[in-house]
């Protein structure tokens, strides 16, 4: 079986919110959810759904100094360890794809290969809120034309395309913000690509709808001071993310034992 594209995300609420994954779906295309809040219950349940070449449910590690499962970032590089397609799609629980989603980012791929090849670029969707009282597939960008060249490192790479060469080459997501549950882990990929000299573009035909849901009282301050610390190391050459281990050392650990957790 060749998967097209993979969709890694961390998890820790419930079935609830990962309902909308399945509204639009592609059967060429592998979903990859670790979870913080791992229950046999969910697994049920996504064992039941169809759609994509395949589902994998994954429970989160543990660290090996507290004894609880690490969240956010560690949690989105495991499942990214588990990932067999070259293209990624970034994307997170209570998502819901556009109609027309996975016709677009094939587009998006084709056009920016020929352009600028596999290795050098990565393509940001508009990601639009219920929570923020956004109606669907409405363009709240404010930008004209369809594609815009990102270089704005407080653009969040939250949502969208990426090649799996280049989340490897950037070591993944950094786990500094391992228990923030934030956006300045998106921000920090970002700046790192785009120092690394990464091309990142903005699609504002690629849509995905975040269904409200209920966020935990998070560590916003200290997600803060961190990614102004973080802001500062990168702008002076630390590319790559601060991981306990090089994320290349996981990868074949994982492949080995994933049909374990395919559901």
């Amino acid at each position: 079986m060749t998967i097209e594209f993979s969709i890694p995300l961390a998890t820790k609420r419930g079935i609830k919110e990962l309902e909308p994954l399945f509204r639009k779906t592609d059967d060429k295309s592998e979903l990859i959810i670790v979870d913080s809040n791992y229950t046999e219950e969910k697994r049920d349940f996504l064992s039941k759904q169809k759609g994509y070449a395949q589902v994998v449910y994954v429970p989160a590690a543990t660290d090996y100094r507290t004894k609880h499962p690490r969240d956010y970032e560690r949690a989105t590089n495991l499942a990214l360890s588990y990932c067999e397609s070259d293209w990624i799609i970034r994307a997170d629980d209570s998502i819901e794809f556009r109609n027309n989603f996975f016709d677009t980012i094939r587009e998006d791929r084709d056009y920016f290969v020929d352009l600028l090849g596999h290795k050098n670029f990565a393509v940001i969707g508009q990601k639009l809120w219920g929570s923020l009282s956004h109606m669907k597939w409405n363009d709240y960008s404010g930008f004209s034309g369809r594609y815009t060249e990102v270089n704005n490192a407080q653009f969040s790479f939250s949502f969208g395309l990426i090649p799996n060469k280049i989340v490897w080459a950037l070591n993944g997501w950094d786990e500094l913000y391992d228990n923030a549950w934030g956006y300045p882990d998106d921000i920090d990929f970002l700046l790192r690509g785009l120092v690394a000299g990464y091309k990142f573009y903005f699609d504002k035909e690629l849509m995905a709808y975040s269904e409200p849901h209920m966020n935990e009282a998070g560590l916003y301050s200290i997600n803060h001071i961190i990614w102004n610390f973080q802001q500062e190391q990168i702008l002076h050459g630390k590319i790559r993310a601060f991981n306990e281990r090089d994320i290349y050392t996981e990868q074949a650990k994982c492949l080995v034992i994933k049909d374990e957790y395919i559901v």
